[in-house]
């Protein structure tokens, strides 16, 4: 009976239900459609004074979950680290 108490551990379980219907998410077909979604999350004043690096991020039926704002840097270049930018997809 002490045997059985002992190997009995915690357990948290983690579920991420969106709030949103995935249905109504655009469907990436074409680059043009990408270019769109993107084009409407891009703060354009800022265009000119500093570089910006987004991930658009789909699931596998190339529904857009979202648009992510990985690392922003000078007039010509931003700096990814592939570690930083893996974990924050």
């Amino acid at each position: 009976m002490l045997w059985k108490s002992i190997f009995k551990v915690s357990e948290i379980e983690i579920r991420y239900r969106p709030a949103f219907k995935l249905s109504e998410k655009p469907k990436v077909t074409s680059s043009d459609i990408a270019y769109e979604i993107l084009d409407q999350n891009w703060d354009y004043n800022r265009m000119e004074l500093l570089e910006e690096f987004k991930v658009l991020l789909l699931n596998r039926q190339n529904r857009v979950l979202g648009v992510l704002n990985v690392a922003q840097g000078g007039f010509s270049t931003v700096m990814i680290d592939p570690k930083v930018c893996s974990r924050r997809c």
